[in-house]
């Protein structure tokens, strides 16, 4: 299992999906797109320096922790309602999808929960299962893989 901690507080922004503009063209907001790829270069530069390459074939479960700031007027047992977690999940598959994993439909488990906490961060927990190899019944003294 593979734990990165983001150190980007995590919001959700209204204009997060790509629009179509007049002409048929796709885009986003700016702020999105700069979030976006804020957690992009982060799992990039982490993916790097920790020597880690995702499998095409193996299947994922990703459990997402998204740790705002305390608010000012905040106490144990008290749980602001902002932001709601599918807004925020979309926005961070989009940026991990080909660095952490090949694409978003590998994932079989997908986990989001949002706290409070001192040192605000996304924190990912990803684990892979690889899926074996189909083994086709002996032809000829060969074995066929399928």
């Amino acid at each position: 299992m593979y734990q990165i901690d983001i150190p980007i507080i995590p919001r959700t922004l209204q204009t997060q999906r790509s629009r179509i503009g007049s002409y048929g063209q796709h885009y986003m907001d700016t702020k999105a797109q700069e979030y976006q790829d804020s957690i992009k270069h982060y799992c990039f530069h982490w993916a790097k320096m920790n020597n880690y390459s995702y499998k095409d074939k193996d299947k994922y479960s990703l459990d997402i922790f998204l740790i705002k700031p305390k608010p000012k007027n905040w106490f144990p047992g008290k749980f602001p309602t902002q932001g709601d977690v599918d807004n925020y999940t979309k926005t961070i598959l989009d940026g991990i999808k080909g660095i952490l994993f090949p694409d978003d439909n590998l994932i079989f488990k997908l986990t989001v929960s949002k706290t409070y906490g001192d040192y605000p961060c996304i924190r990912l927990r990803l684990k892979n299962y690889p899926i074996p190899e189909k083994k086709v019944k002996k032809k000829n003294g060969k074995n066929k893989k399928s």
